[in-house]
């Protein structure tokens, strides 16, 4: 019975199953675009693009709270 559905669905979409399991096509290895020094170096390249974002947030954190402090300090001046 599972070979009669597969068999009509095959059929729907107008493809014979034989057919394409037969067929020698490249392996994904074969077909990959980019190759693996490609994906390291891209990783690399991300890794230090990470950290560089990392490094500016916590300055930025930093640069708020001095802000933060420096008004608070002199509010009492301006009243």
């Amino acid at each position: 019975m599972a070979d009669d559905i597969s068999s009509q669905i095959w059929q729907m979409f107008g493809k014979n199953r034989d057919k394409y399991i037969s067929r020698d096509v490249f392996s994904d290895d074969e077909d990959m675009e980019a190759g693996v020094s490609d994906v390291e170096k891209e990783e690399r390249i991300r890794s230090v693009l990470l950290s560089a974002r990392d490094t500016l947030d916590s300055a930025l954190v930093l640069l708020s709270r001095y802000l933060s402090l420096t008004i608070m300090l002199a509010l009492p001046f301006v009243l």
